[in-house]
């Protein structure tokens, strides 16, 4: 679990899932959760709420302090 704090506001915005389940092969450096302090695209990478058939990178956006699913792009195990 995590959140989103909004810089101006201090206000928290939570995750909608979990994220987990990113196998054993990951390279060095390797993040779950990839963003830019410039931007409003937040990536997610594994599966979220330990789904099975859901790893992969999952991209969203930050509206209205929602996360807004744009798309996945499932990963081939």
């Amino acid at each position: 679990m995590g959140a989103v704090i909004d810089a101006k506001t201090g206000k928290a915005h939570w995750f909608p899932f979990t994220i987990s389940g990113w196998g054993a092969d990951i390279p060095e450096g390797f993040n779950p959760i990839s963003f830019r302090l410039n931007s409003k695209l937040v990536v997610f990478s594994g599966n979220r709420n330990e789904r099975e058939n859901d790893n992969g990178a999952h991209f969203y956006k930050i509206e209205n302090g929602r996360f807004v699913h744009i798309r996945s792009v499932m990963r081939n195990e």
